[in-house]
């Protein structure tokens, strides 16, 4: 079944980036990428490597509060694999497996490595359900041909951001987890556990608070800063040359949301594309030259993704899958003891 589920993803992402290759010609899209500037996707490059420096520090600075002190080499390590890993997983899923590589090399119980993990990944969520709102209502403002609309689209995202402040509660509330112990009954126990130890270290996100919440608007800027070099590389104009930066600062959180919807394609293949490049059509930008920024996003960050490698192959090695099956069982046998 977990085969059957990835080839219906890597379907959906072909039939995706099928749909968007109808409308505009494979000649058009590397005709307007191979004629870009590399010194701006250079510097976009290197932006968003500092902005993985910025995620890693904050995953080191959460198990140092937990009483791990871990390598910045080691972190940066880890979180590159799980980037890449979300490259090519449903709904970017796969970032996780940077908890599973941490706790591998490092000796971390796997649930203090996912708190690192999970508890920064819901405030990111969270900015990006607003910064989605801030660019709707900046978009309905500039188009009358919106307008009415607006109902729906609050109401969509008030619902996704009421179900991560739920999981913020679910960390934090001292008895709202245990209203839901039915979970226990059946493939949630598991969850269920992980969520149960999680919330028994939750207090170092309080304590870190303003690390955590600073490293990630460092990483949500750096972000912004890398779409609108890579924008510039392809002499991309939304707005001005200056207003640009706050466009992207609304629109990067966007894509990146549609991105992890749980949609039946790989990372959002094909439909973070045609979302982004729609909102830029609506901007003046051409169509094949929006299609053309979607893929050298994607193609940038997956190059850079590719140093990840260096941890992914040795936890292969060493744990292979039961490997990881071992250490989501002790998850429970902790519970239990």
């Amino acid at each position: 079944m977990k085969h059957l589920n990835y080839i219906i993803n890597i379907a959906g992402a072909l039939a995706a980036i099928a749909i968007i290759l109808y409308f505009v010609d494979v000649g058009q899209i590397w005709g307007v990428i191979s004629h870009s500037r590399l010194e701006f996707i250079l510097l976009a490059s290197l932006a968003y490597i500092t902005l993985n420096a910025a995620m890693a520090q904050r995953i080191r600075v959460l198990l140092s509060s937990m009483g791990h002190r871990i390598p910045f080499a080691s972190a940066l390590k880890a979180d590159l694999g799980g980037m890449l890993a979300s490259d090519f997983s449903p709904a970017r899923s796969g970032y996780f497996l940077t908890a599973f590589l941490i706790s591998s090399e490092k000796s971390v119980n796997l649930e203090k490595s996912m708190l690192a993990i999970f508890g920064p990944q819901l405030l990111e969520f969270l900015l990006k359900a607003v910064c989605t709102a801030l660019l709707v209502v900046l978009i309905m403002q500039s188009f009358p041909i919106f307008a009415g609309k607006e109902i729906l689209v609050f109401a969509t995202l008030a619902a996704i951001a009421g179900g991560i402040i739920f999981f913020f509660a679910l960390l934090f509330h001292p008895n709202l987890l245990e209203r839901f112990a039915f979970m226990k009954i059946g493939p949630g126990k598991k969850v269920f556990y992980l969520f149960h130890l999680m919330r028994d270290n939750s207090g170092v996100m309080v304590r870190e608070w303003p690390s955590i919440l600073s490293l990630t608007m460092i990483a949500y800027i750096l972000k912004a800063v890398e779409w609108f070099l890579l924008a510039k590389a392809l002499g991309i104009t939304v707005i001005g040359p200056v207003w640009d930066l706050g466009f992207f600062l609304l629109f990067v959180p966007f894509v990146t949301f549609v991105q992890f919807l749980p949609l039946p394609t790989i990372a959002g293949a094909g439909t973070g594309e045609a979302a982004g490049t729609a909102i830029l059509a609506l901007f003046g930008v051409p169509i094949e030259i929006g299609i053309s920024f979607g893929f050298l996003t994607r193609g940038m960050m997956i190059l850079v993704d590719l140093a990840g490698i260096s941890a992914i192959l040795p936890f292969i090695r060493k744990e292979s899958f039961d490997g990881v099956l071992k250490d989501i069982d002790a998850i429970e046998e902790r519970m239990k003891d």
